[in-house]
């Protein structure tokens, strides 16, 4: 597995003996198509900025259909079982 991380950040300046504290966030996002993945990423970006902006306080989030919950639901058995032969 190859994992790539970059992180572009603006000039600081820390004296000696100064702290700086840096928040990072890893966004995933994957859609039917490329730009539909980078609208979603875009979504989620939003909704972490305004999380950091809250203090990490409660944020609505109001997407379509995210309320709605499964009437039903069924369990197959996995075929072939890779634990039993």
């Amino acid at each position: 597995m190859i994992l790539s991380f970059l992180i572009s950040s603006g000039p600081a300046n820390v004296n000696p003996g100064d702290t700086q504290t840096i928040i990072v966030a890893q966004l995933v996002a994957r859609g039917a198509n490329n730009l539909q993945s980078i609208t979603s990423l875009k979504s989620g970006s939003s909704l972490i900025r305004n999380l950091f902006e809250n203090n990490f306080g409660t944020v609505s989030i109001n997407e379509p259909g995210a309320s709605r919950l499964p009437v039903r639901y069924k369990l197959y058995q996995n075929y072939p079982n890779p634990l039993i032969p």
